[in-house]
């Protein structure tokens, strides 16, 4: 099959359009169905006949568009404003490629941590079963993305909320009481399904429903409270470590536009 210039580039628009719809329509099917949605989400990646985005590429997304919302709210200033004007920012980002790069480099670098950490994970948990371990991966990755807008979105709204108020201490101590409860007890909820995937195995909650089998031992539930833990440090380190770093190549590029100009 030979491909002129015109389909190459008609494919490629097209790819790109559909692949950024498809990343919205899995954040929407992991809200919808936190258990069965990553399930599904993995078979439609797996078949042939869907274009699904990987779990990987899902959650490198989910970094990407949060250190993107990051650098649009601290230029701006304008804490839930600053969420309206991506679109522009993702245009000069492309025009300059001096928003989008250090998004891009730091989603990057957690997307990597986070990744690599649950390969070494599923490799001491199951070392003679490649496809268990592809399966686990894949979906806990999809079902990372509740946590993650929790630990970078919310409390980031927060910050900027408090910086923008902080004249009033009334308001300074309510928005400091809701980040704390943000940063240690919503993200535990939201590490539920993505821990109890990592538990049983990936397949284990959704064809337990399905077939009616008998509920899980107590003790189970203790391994979904050390795997939420677990996956807790993972991904808050891996958040931490992105936002330092992102701070580092904002900082460093800060006297180098203010040289520009």
């Amino acid at each position: 099959m030979t491909l002129d210039l015109f389909d190459l580039i008609d494919r490629f628009f097209s790819g790109v359009v559909v692949f950024f719809f498809n990343i919205f329509q899995t954040m929407y099917a992991v809200l919808r169905h936190p258990l069965r949605g990553p399930l599904r989400l993995y078979l439609n990646h797996r078949n042939k006949k869907y274009r699904q985005a990987s779990g990987i590429s899902f959650l490198f997304m989910t970094f990407f568009l949060a250190f993107l919302l990051i650098q649009q709210m601290a230029d701006e200033g304008q804490g839930l404003a600053a969420a309206g004007k991506l679109g522009r920012d993702i245009v000069k980002g492309v025009a300059g490629s001096d928003r989008l790069w250090p998004a891009f480099s730091v989603g990057l670098l957690c997307t990597v941590i986070v990744d690599t950490a649950l390969r070494i994970l599923l490799r001491l948990k199951y070392p003679e079963r490649p496809c268990r371990r592809d399966v686990v991966r894949s979906v806990v990755e999809y079902a990372l993305f509740l946590p993650l807008a929790f630990l970078i979105y919310f409390p980031l709204l927060i910050y900027f909320a408090v910086t923008v108020a902080a004249d009033s201490l009334s308001t300074v101590i309510l928005a400091m009481f809701g980040a704390i409860l943000l940063v240690v007890v919503c993200p535990i909820p939201a590490l539920l399904p993505a821990a109890i995937l990592f538990t049983s195995g990936g397949v284990g909650a959704g064809r337990r429903r399905a077939t009616g089998s008998p509920a899980a031992p107590r003790w189970r539930w203790l391994k979904v409270a050390g795997n939420v833990i677990l996956l807790g440090v993972i991904v808050g380190g891996a958040a931490l470590c992105g936002i330092a770093a992102w701070v580092d190549v904002m900082e460093g590029a800060a006297p180098a536009n203010a040289t520009s100009g």
